[in-house]
């Protein structure tokens, strides 16, 4: 409720492309063309596509860690899942600001663009992430 109200008070951005003459949305298969035609010429939104879809996997793998945890570490569902919504909750928002305010500070110094700062974010996780996982029972 708090982040609704404070949406309430922030503007819409203005668009940048209009309709036909007739203001009417384009069809799918009009999308589908569009899309076609750019994605292959640009590589940034190539890259921002193959970053949202590693996220969208890196999301559906905490309902797994969580069924990991409880079956073969010995967790109790219900601790397990408290324990994961605060890490999620709190990450998420450090996460969002932190990153927001890393990736503008990385392009505006280097000039390689926030999808850059995504990729070299995720590469710097990667080691932590497989010893979390490859970590001896008694040790989590």
């Amino acid at each position: 409720m708090v982040l609704a109200a404070v949406m309430f008070f922030v503007k819409e951005t203005p668009r940048r492309h209009s309709f036909d003459s007739d203001n009417r949305a384009p069809k799918l298969h009009e999308i589908a063309r569009i899309a076609a035609a750019a994605i292959p010429k640009s590589p940034a939104l190539m890259a921002t596509m193959a970053g949202a879809t590693l996220l969208y996997v890196m999301i559906g793998a905490v309902y797994f860690e969580q069924l990991w945890l409880v079956q073969e570490r010995g967790y109790d569902r219900d601790e397990i899942a408290r324990i994961i919504g605060g890490v999620v909750i709190v990450s998420g928002v450090i996460g969002t600001f932190i990153g927001g305010i890393g990736s503008d500070l990385f392009t505006k110094k280097t000039g390689l663009g926030r999808p850059m700062f995504l990729f070299l974010v995720m590469l710097l996780c990667a080691p932590f992430l497989t010893a979390f996982r490859l970590a001896p029972d008694q040790s989590i």
